[in-house]
């Protein structure tokens, strides 16, 4: 008998006037526009500089690098295998590794404001100190303990020099000097045998 009640009560409750079945999906449509038109209006997080002032790119660069220092504390980097498996010979990383963490990626700075807030910090920085001409980073006391072995029987991987790019090529003068001179044979050969 039970039974017989709850096959009787699902059509009154599915079944409502032709106003109330109006009215709701006009809510319903109301909302969904209301939803579109916040969704719109709100800024995208992680958008690198998205409409911020100058400030605002300071603070939250500087915000990024107080995290970067946080990931140079020695207790974190005992745990933190990742970071130190990239580690060179002298216990220095590439900031670019280092901006693409996801505490630090957060805050939506760019590579470069992140770079020069952290040289603008670095007498300040309690946990690394800067290569700027490398553009690398390590920790301040004690990077020797934190380098991984390699094959060679040594520790770390070789030292991270920063390629110069422009005029003398991405692999340096020599090479972009010898590929200049093959390519100048090249259509110089093309041009002989036309004439």
């Amino acid at each position: 008998m039970s039974a017989w009640k709850l096959v009787e009560a699902v059509p009154e409750v599915t079944e409502q006037p032709a106003v109330a079945q109006q009215q709701a999906q006009q809510q319903r449509s109301d909302s969904s526009q209301t939803d579109q038109r916040q969704r719109t209006n709100r800024p995208r997080r992680n958008q690198f500089n998205n409409g911020r002032t100058k400030q605002e790119r300071s603070y939250f660069a500087y915000l990024a690098t107080q995290q970067i220092d946080a990931i140079f504390h020695p207790d974190s980097l005992c745990m933190d295998t990742y970071i130190r498996s990239y580690m060179d010979e002298e216990g220095y990383v590439p900031i670019a590794l280092v901006c693409t963490y996801q505490n630090v990626a957060y805050f939506g700075s760019s590579y470069e404001d992140i770079f020069h807030k952290l040289i603008q910090v670095e007498p300040k920085a309690q946990f690394y100190e800067l290569d700027q001409q490398n553009e690398t980073i390590r920790p301040k006391a004690g990077w020797e303990k934190f380098r991984m072995p390699n094959v060679f029987g040594g520790f770390g991987l070789p030292k991270y020099v920063k390629q110069p790019f422009g005029s003398e090529g991405y692999y340096g003068g020599e090479v972009a000097a010898e590929a200049t001179a093959a390519s100048a044979e090249v259509t110089t050969g093309a041009d002989n045998s036309q004439n």
